[in-house]
């Protein structure tokens, strides 16, 4: 078989492993979105006794424990089992524990099943070996480019390569990767949106019956003297969670489906090539954890553009999952929503992000020569999405507001930045050390924005149980201001990372 042959054989089943990646993550997405869908509410339900305060910061400890469990379990072992097993057998074993822990809080909710099914997801968690299969995907694509442009030499070896060669494979490397990723990105928040939709149909009923019990017990809010009252029929009106059963169960339904997915992907020829390498290795978890943290140390933070990169995704991770974290109280503190008007506002924000990810980051990649220049852009107009949120009075101007969402195509950029600086061979480790430092946001966002909350709501000498008053309470929006201050003062160190970028153009790279 000629070289043209076997690069033309290897495209063709990149490009079908693509295809089953995104009908992955498709699945994952509905599933995801129809169980975020009732999830809150389930919570303040069945575990929180409708105190929405307590439900925040439950809600607050249940992300930490998911991504501490990712931060120092799961990321590094799931990162060098991809490298060491194969990434089909990574992504089965973090989808099947996703569906496991599932399916343990829904059918036996309480604190203790919420948070072990938390712990399990995420110390088997799939997302960097997702990573390291686009990643795998992505070098084929690559290093294949030249049967469709002729710009880059078919099928040689990186260390073959000159050092003007290794410099255009990766900016080349980069920019495909951040197109790859968006992709990918905008294929599950737009299945998100489909999965919200489908949520806030089969939750309809729920509205429906709770708008006349939220009625009778919200017109008792003018007089909040006595607290313990109005917080006892806000437990006799919650009602129960049977009409919840159907979207749980759809839920769980599409990821069994997106679980027999991932036993169809894997298998590129790096991929083949690197199992080969590591058969005589014994697999050990303790020695994969150790081995994942010591190249976090001494392959990703010691180069100083990589590890302000990792800040700033940090960072960012940090405001982003902080402010996920709080939605649903805080619209249902404010506003009193119903599950169908958080499923609206989560499929706006989420098909404004599949926009980011797909329209605006391909058109800021042609209208700015530096990537960096159209993430400054993004990040001016995330810091007014948080602005909006702040001053927005009803539940339409605040799902408006969730429009300005369309620029946030940051973490695309910046993950395909750091990927560009290592090879194929490193791509589970960096993935999982990538994803370790974004988790840390994960851990620690929440944790921030619902003391922020909690603080705001007391500010306002209401009872916790106390729901959408029909008065606009500035303090209870204070996540918001926090937020935009955090999000523009991000913006002003990007800048300094745009000089720091410059030694991809001068010949330096990751083994420097």
């Amino acid at each position: 078989m000629t070289s043209l042959e076997n690069a033309t054989k290897q495209r063709a089943s990149a490009k079908t492993g693509y295809r089953r990646l995104t009908l992955y993550m498709a699945t994952n997405s509905i599933s995801n979105a129809m169980y975020i869908v009732v999830f809150g509410e389930y919570v303040l339900i069945e575990v929180a006794n409708s105190d929405v305060i307590w439900a925040a910061q439950l809600a607050a400890i249940n992300n930490s424990v998911i991504y501490a469990s990712r931060v120092f379990v799961g990321n590094p072992l799931m990162g060098n089992v991809s490298d060491l097993l194969g990434r089909r057998v990574g992504l089965m074993i973090g989808q099947g524990s996703f569906l496991v822990s599932m399916a343990l809080f829904v059918y036996f909710p309480s604190i203790f099943t919420l948070l072990g099914g938390s712990c399990l997801a995420g110390c088997l968690t799939a997302e960097p070996v997702t990573q390291s299969y686009l990643a795998d995907l992505t070098t084929v694509f690559t290093l294949t480019d030249y049967i469709k442009t002729a710009k880059v030499q078919p099928q040689k070896a990186k260390e073959d390569m000159t050092e003007a060669e290794l410099i255009a494979y990766r900016l080349l490397f980069a920019k495909k990767s951040s197109k790859l990723i968006a992709l990918l990105l905008a294929t599950y928040t737009f299945f998100l949106a489909v999965g919200a939709m489908a949520g806030s149909i089969m939750s309809a009923k729920l509205d429906e019956e709770a708008d006349g019990d939220a009625e009778s017990f919200n017109s008792t809010n003018s007089t909040i003297d006595v607290e313990k009252n109005n917080c006892d029929a806000a437990k006799e009106t919650a009602g129960s969670t049977d009409h919840m059963k159907s979207t749980f169960d759809s839920a769980i339904f599409l990821s069994i489906i997106c679980f027999l997915v991932t036993t169809t992907l894997g298998n590129t020829e790096a991929e083949k090539q690197l199992v080969e390498q590591n058969k005589s290795t014994r697999f050990s978890p303790i020695e994969a954890w150790f081995g994942s943290y010591n190249f976090v140390k001494s392959h990703m933070l010691n180069i100083k553009h990589v590890r302000v990169i990792l800040f700033l995704l940090f960072y960012m991770k940090s405001v982003e999952f902080g402010a996920i974290s709080i939605f649903f109280y805080y619209g249902k503190f404010q506003f009193d929503w119903t599950a169908s008007e958080y499923a609206i506002f989560i499929m706006v924000i989420v098909l404004a992000n599949a926009f980011a990810n797909t329209v605006m980051v391909n058109l800021f990649n042609r209208l700015f020569k530096n990537q960096w220049n159209a993430a400054l852009f993004c990040m001016i107009f995330l810091t007014l999405e948080f602005v909006f949120y702040f001053l927005a009075t009803t539940t339409s101007a605040f799902t408006m507001a969730a429009l300005f969402n369309s620029f946030n195509f940051l973490f695309s950029i910046c993950k395909a930045k750091v990927f560009a600086n290592y090879d194929s061979n490193e791509f589970g480790k960096v993935a999982g050390g990538q994803e370790a430092i974004l988790n840390c946001g994960s851990i620690f966002g929440p944790i921030i924005f619902a003391a922020l909350f909690t603080f705001g709501v007391d500010q306002t000498g209401l009872p916790d149980c106390v729901l959408g008053t029909g008065r606009h309470h500035y303090w209870a929006a204070f996540p918001w201001a926090f937020a935009a201050i955090a999000v523009f003062l991000c913006g002003t160190i990007l800048p300094y990372v745009k000089r720091l970028d410059t030694f991809l153009t001068e010949g330096s790279n990751s083994k420097q």
